[in-house]
């Protein structure tokens, strides 16, 4: 690039210009399904067609966003709206999911299901003996409006709320500690046994792989020294040779795992 070029001409072509957003379109996803696949499934009538997939650019593009969640606007959000009657409708559903699934549960004992309250406090998993549930309880005694003691009520509502949180938060990190110390001895003792049954089966093994040869023999290379030459070269030497064939037999033999009966073979007789 020659130094004497134009500042002008530097900033004409060193950085690319931005194309316009209306001429740019955002791609459209890619089919999981390329083109002339067949789809098996589709087809309603007697002797008809196998459904074929197609392009990605011959369908729809509303066909990509159909699975997508709606977001709506504030304006549409207002009461009577499109918007507020989608959300109405959604809460309805969920209310009357609730609704059924209770009436399934609720023939049943609360104390067996593990998910009610009942359960949970006889199983010991929430607190059922404090000074802050005696607060939520319900007294039937007529008292007279009292600006001041409604406030007042309401302060100590927050109050109490706050150290009940606390303690159960105690309450829960100590079961915690005990059920993880139980977890511990558990697996302690899991790990023991399995050790035990591991030395019990090695034990096992080397018990059926010892011989009183293996013994007799490695005795007699001890004694001897293998530097000096064999005083009586010959009978030692047919003794640790015999020996050694002995051993080999011995590994060859393997026992049968067929056990001999005691009655008759079974046979046909004929007349």
């Amino acid at each position: 690039m020659p130094l004497n070029r134009p500042r002008a001409a530097y900033l004409a072509t060193s950085v690319p210009q931005p194309a316009s957003s209306a001429n740019t379109k955002a791609p459209s996803p890619t089919s999981s399904c390329t083109k002339e696949t067949v789809l098996p499934g589709l087809s309603w009538l007697k002797g008809q067609a196998p459904v074929v997939a197609l392009a990605d650019e011959e369908y729809p593009p509303w066909l990509w966003t159909i699975l997508e969640s709606r977001t709506f606007t504030e304006e549409e959000m207002e009461p009577g709206s499109i918007g507020f009657k989608a959300k109405m409708r959604k809460e309805r559903k969920a209310k009357i999911r609730l609704a059924n699934f209770m009436k399934t549960q609720m023939k049943r004992n609360p104390r067996k299901v593990r998910w009610t309250k009942a359960f949970r406090k006889a199983a010991g998993k929430e607190m059922t003996i404090d000074s802050t549930i005696e607060f939520e309880k319900l007294r039937n005694v007529p008292v007279r409006y009292d600006r001041d003691l409604v406030q007042t009520t309401i302060k100590a509502m927050k109050r109490v709320a706050e150290i009940k949180q606390r303690r159960e938060r105690a309450f829960w990190k100590h079961r915690m500690a005990v059920a993880r110390e139980k977890r511990k001895t558990s697996r302690s003792r899991a790990k023991e046994r399995l050790y035990q049954r591991e030395a019990a089966r090695d034990a096992a093994i080397a018990a059926s792989y010892e011989q009183p040869d293996d013994v007799e023999l490695a005795q007699a290379s001890d004694e001897l020294d293998m530097v000096k030459p064999l005083q009586n070269s010959t009978s030692e030497r047919v003794i640790i040779k015999e020996r050694a064939i002995v051993k080999d037999k011995k590994k060859l033999q393997r026992s049968s795992a067929l056990v001999a009966g005691s009655g008759r073979s079974m046979g046909m007789e004929m007349d």
